[in-house]
């Protein structure tokens, strides 16, 4: 993993997410790739932590297609920064859509 003072970072951080958001939502990458009409390499280069060439369209796009806000792409690990504590007991929030409310939070507590 690359130092966060590095520019590099970001695209590790980026890749990691939009491949962890992908499975979370049952895509593969083919599946990602035809919804949004890309070749499958492409999808897999994007997630490869060594590609460092995709556009904010293209962000923006994925983010379209994966019915996401785009600050998913940039969010962190928190868990891994947290005391050996806090670790065995953290909250998680789910962001999902109603159509007829807006959005609504989901709380969990992890144990």
């Amino acid at each position: 993993m690359f130092n966060k003072n590095d520019e590099n970072y970001v695209y590790e951080l980026v890749s990691k997410n939009i491949q962890k958001i992908r499975k979370e939502k049952g895509l593969t990458q083919e599946q990602l790739a035809n919804k949004m009409d890309y070749s499958t390499q492409f999808i897999s280069n994007i997630e490869s932590k060594n590609h460092q060439t995709f556009s904010l369209g293209t962000l923006w796009r994925l983010c379209l297609v994966l019915d996401i806000d785009i600050a998913l792409l940039f969010k962190e690990d928190e868990i891994k920064n947290k005391s050996d504590e806090e670790k065995n007991l953290y909250h998680s929030f789910y962001l999902t859509k109603d159509l007829t409310q807006g959005y609504i939070i989901i709380y969990n507590t992890i144990k």
